[in-house]
């Protein structure tokens, strides 16, 4: 028999709970939705290295480690004995299509806001988030949570991020679909991801989704040609409706933008930039605690 659905506690939320609409419709399409949205083997390898090198640093003590969301990909990892994983997610929904099941004492699925988080499920040893921050208003939202972070990591614990980050010359909307005509763009998240990117006027005002939806569909591309010339599938093309009306907001610093709001709180250990389509735009940091 499959296991039973994994029990969700609430919590309270913020702007959160304003984009649960979008979050629903983001699980309705999980299956179709892939890299750089999603993390690579590549990215894995440095969650990995990160959980197993924290597991030897508290040998012989247990601690906790934080998953900013609920990815599939990094709950699946291999975890060590002496750690137990509590996943926070601002959507029930993504928590039932993407959660692998809570096991006592090991892991578990909470729903709640990341800028509220309860003080008593700390300290954290190892803090892991996979794209999660583009979902919070820069930098303000980004400060507040990496305040937080940093008052509630055990001595010695890590914060390792993939980041969701533009260049510092941003491209036009209207250059991307042209690469997307042209099939020079290899993933259809990717060229959502760019046509994101290159609609936000700064990183500071973001970009909602609702927006991206609105100028995807006024380009009227033919979704036939648009087919042929990429060989996406309509299926993965049609994931961008999960955007229409969506309340769902993005925000793109730069990686120098971000990592001078990072070092307020934190020193960055290592930078990885994974070779896949856009690995450049989602660097992988891993920070440790500053004295402040």
């Amino acid at each position: 028999m499959p296991p039973p659905p994994p029990t969700i506690p609430r919590m309270s939320q913020s702007n959160f709970e304003r984009q649960r609409d979008h979050w629903r419709g983001m699980a309705l399409r999980f299956a179709h939705i892939g890299p750089p949205l999603r993390p690579t083997a590549q990215d894995l390898a440095v969650y990995q290295q990160a959980i197993d090198r924290q597991a030897r640093r508290y040998r012989g003590r247990s601690f906790r480690v934080l998953l900013l969301g609920v990815t599939r990909e990094i709950a699946c990892l291999r975890w060590p004995e002496n750690s137990e994983l509590i996943a926070i997610d601002r959507s029930a929904e993504m928590v039932r299509a993407c959660w692998i099941g809570d096991v006592a004492g090991r892991r578990q699925a909470r729903c709640g806001d990341w800028l509220k988080l309860a003080p008593e499920l700390g300290p954290w040893g190892l803090v892991l988030g996979d794209g999660s921050l583009s979902s919070l208003q820069f930098p303000d939202e980004t400060r507040q949570l990496l305040s937080h972070l940093h008052d509630t990591l055990l001595p010695g614990g890590r914060l390792v991020l993939r980041c969701f980050v533009e260049h510092a010359a941003r491209e036009s909307p209207q250059a991307v679909i042209h690469a997307m005509r042209g099939g020079e763009i290899e993933s259809f998240h990717a060229a959502k991801f760019r046509l994101a990117m290159a609609l936000q006027s700064s990183s500071g005002a973001g970009v909602h989704l609702a927006a991206v939806w609105r100028a995807w569909n006024d380009f009227a591309l033919d979704l036939g040609k648009l087919a042929v010339a990429t060989a996406w599938s309509r299926e993965t093309i049609q994931t961008i409706d999960a955007y229409r009306d969506s309340p769902g907001f993005q925000s793109f610093p730069t990686l120098s933008q971000f990592q001078a709001v990072a070092a307020e709180f934190f020193t960055l250990e290592s930078q990885f930039v994974p070779g896949y389509e856009m690995g450049d735009r989602c660097p992988m940091l891993t920070f440790v605690q500053r004295e402040r």
